[in-house]
């Protein structure tokens, strides 16, 4: 067989790799958040892939891996929303907007990720994993905290800093009652944080 013939044979076979991985990923995920890490099984991620149990064990070896494997790509995907955000322009804005332009997004990737939440708080992840999304916390702060000294400069470093990590304790401590919430008490629950940040921000400010 040429070798340009083996090549594309290789190609082939590791495209298809990547999808059946891709599939049992979003299986994964809809089971995760349906029956929580504890309920799932992997044949219930299988069944939900259309795939058999041996086809998942072909890629991951067993639910933990693949517990695993999801957290770094929900992690990957936060970073980079992170990334996205605009801090300059939120400065400019009045605390009301502020809240609204740093939380909504955050609010919106665990809605459209509901088994994050849940990977984190229940799955045993691997040190370097958890290690790594509180990586991405760590820097999430510093960039808030650059955030309220550019929207006011005269704020000592220590104070943004400390105000930072009480809003990531904030939204942590609502985070779960939002995502499990519906309808009027999930709006009312997102308007009490986002009320709470605005009046801890405006103390900030005006100290």
């Amino acid at each position: 067989m040429h070798d340009s013939t083996t090549t594309n044979i290789k190609r082939k076979r590791q495209a298809r790799g990547q999808a059946q991985i891709k599939n049992l990923l979003e299986a994964a995920e809809v089971v995760f958040a349906r029956d929580g890490y504890h309920g799932a099984t992997t044949n219930e991620i299988s069944a939900t892939a259309g795939v058999s149990p041996a086809t998942l064990y072909q890629f991951f070896l067993n639910k933990d891996e693949i517990a695993n494997t999801l957290t770094l790509s929900y992690a990957d995907q936060l970073a980079l929303l992170h990334e996205a955000m605009d801090f300059k322009s939120f400065a400019r804005m009045d605390l009301t907007s502020m809240v609204s332009a740093i939380t909504d997004p955050l609010l919106n990737f665990h809605k459209t990720h509901p088994a994050f939440l849940t990977l984190l708080l229940d799955a045993p992840l691997p040190k370097e994993t958890r290690d790594a999304k509180h990586a991405i916390t760590v820097k999430f702060c510093g960039r808030l905290s650059a955030m309220f000294r550019l929207h006011d400069p005269t704020i000592d470093v220590a104070d943004a800093d400390w105000a930072a990590q009480v809003c990531m304790i904030v939204f942590k401590g609502f985070i779960t009652e939002v995502i499990s919430s519906e309808g009027k008490k999930k709006q009312r629950l997102i308007a009490e944080f986002k009320a709470l940040l605005v009046s801890r921000l405006d103390r900030l400010f005006d100290s």
